[in-house]
């Protein structure tokens, strides 16, 4: 996240309301947010310590762990 920061902020986008209370323009996430989970999945499980976690995800993606990363993230 610290060297995506345009993902970071597209993901963890203002409110309307605390865009304008900081007079700033919001920032929102250009397609679906699911698409950021992905790639955070295909990351995080890449260098998991299980070989076959590391080879499911390279062979299908990061699909299958989105939506834990999506839970894990807004818990």
């Amino acid at each position: 996240m610290e060297n995506n920061v345009e993902d970071r902020q597209r993901l963890f986008s203002d409110s309307a309301q605390d865009a304008k209370a900081e007079n700033q323009p919001r920032i929102t996430a250009k397609g679906v947010k699911t698409n950021f989970h992905i790639k955070i999945a295909e990351y995080v499980f890449s260098l998991d310590e299980n070989e076959s976690v590391r080879a499911h995800v390279e062979e299908h993606g990061g699909k299958k762990f989105a939506k834990a990363i999506e839970n894990r993230i807004f818990r």
